[in-house]
């Protein structure tokens, strides 16, 4: 587990968004890109600590899994990166950082063109979830064209920490910022930020994979009928789902004290 000096400011992610350079080298994004392939196929290499169905080969043209951090060691490696994590932590000023979920990505070029980014917040998915600060890291695995639809951020949101949007709500040209992120990099933003992919346009796919953490802590409270994927995993001592199960939300980073 990688570890920083101590820091006793809240954590907090400027702006809402940062761009990470230089995090990964190529034999570990090769090795990365081989792991996805793999389960494509419906291949894992690890298994899980819990109760999860093994990936079957791909069919969709649009394909996330989850918790594919979980089934391939090369994917295990990205997410428990003591480079990645060291750049997560000089960027909020975390004192630890938990692992929350994953989905691996991959989309083939639209068929449709019309200019849709389904924007929206990772706070909107994880209602459940509390804690000081969550993020993620949107770590490109192949070369991302600007028509391939990159991650793209609505500048200024965080700030807003909107559970949902308002109805009919889009950002202004000016507030639009296509990530400019490539292989080696992670486009990593807070839970609060609003994001969006508009479509592939290009004419191969877009190669991706999005790694979610929790900073200094977190905790379940139920919110209405909502649930995530991971309330059906986790241990519940007292009935109610434990965010820190170490089998599915593993501590990765902490800081000395």
């Amino acid at each position: 587990m990688s570890v920083l000096a101590p820091s006793s400011s809240t954590p907090a992610l400027a702006g809402g968004f940062a761009f990470l350079t230089d995090v990964f080298t190529p034999a570990e994004l090769a090795a990365a890109r081989g792991g996805q392939e793999a389960l494509m196929d419906g291949q894992a290499d690890i298994a899980p600590a819990f109760n999860w169905p093994a990936p079957r080969a791909r069919k969709a043209r649009s394909w996330k899994l989850p918790y594919s951090t979980h089934f391939r060691s090369e994917l295990a490696g990205l997410a428990r990166s003591p480079q990645l994590l060291n750049r997560i932590a000089r960027e909020t000023g975390a004192g630890s950082v938990r692992l929350w979920f994953d989905q691996l990505l991959w989309e083939e070029p639209a068929r449709r063109t019309d200019l849709n980014y389904h924007w929206h917040t990772e706070r909107s998915r994880w209602k459940t979830c509390q804690s000081p600060l969550m993020v993620t890291a949107w770590i490109p695995l192949a070369q991302v064209e600007p028509t391939m639809g990159p991650i793209t951020m609505a500048r200024g949101t965080a700030a807003r920490r909107w559970l949902e949007l308002p109805d009919g709500w889009e950002p202004r040209p000016e507030e639009i910022l296509p990530s400019p992120v490539q292989p080696g990099d992670a486009a990593l933003f807070c839970w609060h930020t609003v994001h969006g992919n508009p479509p592939n346009l290009a004419t191969g796919p877009r190669r991706a994979i999005a790694i979610h953490y929790a900073i200094d802590g977190l905790s379940y409270r139920p919110h209405g009928k909502f649930s995530h994927l991971n309330e059906r995993l986790v241990a519940k001592p007292n009935g109610a789902p434990d965010f820190s199960d170490e089998k599915v939300c593993p501590l990765v980073w902490e800081r000395k004290s």
